[in-house]
């Protein structure tokens, strides 16, 4: 559901090249758009029609994702969400509870983490956490997509959901979830297709610099600072695509990188066993909870600096 330009280059040439199965779409486009699936011009006829073995993967615009996945979870339905799942920790909770009382599965579809990229990221992590002093994220797109959801007034609408959800899924995803943050800045307040948004916190001793929305140039990157001066940076990093990713270690004036191919991460999401989500479902929750909490307190002061606009 939600048969957008995501949808079409990303979600179903993944399902696709899995050798799955596209049942059904849920659309108002004419149906021979959908020559090899059943066609549904609302989510409740789908509901209604299509077998319990059937998972939905949803990908409207995130303000209406909490309908949507009440009625798809309440019928005993899997979702696959995409990201961010929800605009508020209130949704989040309420839709966990519908997953505590029935063996279904939820998953925000957050590709990155299913590339080499994040594993390599994470290993890194783990062994330097204790030397790390900082945590630079830059997350910028040249111009906001035309013509869709992006370009709403609505602060759900705004790069802050739609791009800040990545550096704070990963912050939740190596233990630095209940870092102090807030907004720094907000270049082009109010202005959905040129706003950028600093966000600056800590965790600890380490120092967390966040840059995402509308640059000059793409840029897409995770560094940690080590106290020793080293530097590690990790890109393109959230990003799901088949292609080159490289891992550059500077100290001293000199940078060694390294550069290797990475596999389609869609299409190994999609993959993914059902009982593989099962295990983990709980903890993914618990984040994911987390993640649409922090996002609603950083939308109100960037709504407050938009207000400040003449």
């Amino acid at each position: 559901m939600g048969v957008g330009g995501h949808a079409r280059t990303k979600l179903i040439p993944a399902i696709q090249a899995n050798g799955q199965q596209l049942a059904a779409v849920v659309s108002s486009q004419p149906a021979k758009n959908f020559p090899d699936a059943a066609v549904f011009p609302r989510l409740e006829a789908a509901i209604a029609k299509l077998p319990r073995d059937t998972t939905f993967l949803i990908a409207t615009p995130p303000a209406l994702h909490f309908e949507q996945a009440n009625l798809v979870l309440q019928n005993g339905f899997d979702l696959l969400l995409e990201k961010p799942a929800f605009v508020t920790r209130r949704e989040a909770e309420q839709v966990v509870l519908i997953c505590e009382r029935q063996p279904v599965v939820l998953v925000e579809a957050f590709m990155h983490r299913y590339t080499r990229l994040y594993s390599e990221l994470l290993a890194v992590w783990a062994t330097s956490r204790d030397r790390a002093r900082r945590i630079e994220i830059t997350f910028l797109i040249p111009i906001m997509p035309a013509g869709t959801f992006r370009s709403g007034t609505q602060i759900t609408s705004s790069g802050l959901f739609d791009i800040g959800c990545y550096p704070i899924s990963l912050l939740a995803d190596i233990g630095l979830g209940e870092a102090n943050l807030a907004v720094s800045q907000v270049h082009f307040a109010g202005n959905p297709d040129k706003m950028r948004i600093g966000i600056t916190g800590s965790a600890g001793e380490v120092a967390i610099a966040i840059d995402i929305g509308v640059g000059d140039a793409y840029a897409n990157s995770v560094c940690l600072h080590l106290d020793d001066g080293e530097a590690i940076c990790f890109a393109p990093f959230f990003y799901g695509r088949k292609a080159d990713r490289s891992i550059s270690t500077s100290r001293g004036g000199e940078t060694r990188t390294r550069t290797f191919p990475d596999e389609d991460a869609f299409e190994v999401m999609l993959a993914r066993p059902r009982d593989a989500w099962r295990r983990d479902q709980a903890g993914r929750s618990a984040q994911m909870i987390g993640v649409a909490g922090r996002l609603e307190e950083l939308a109100r002061e960037v709504l407050t600096a938009s207000a400040r606009v003449p």
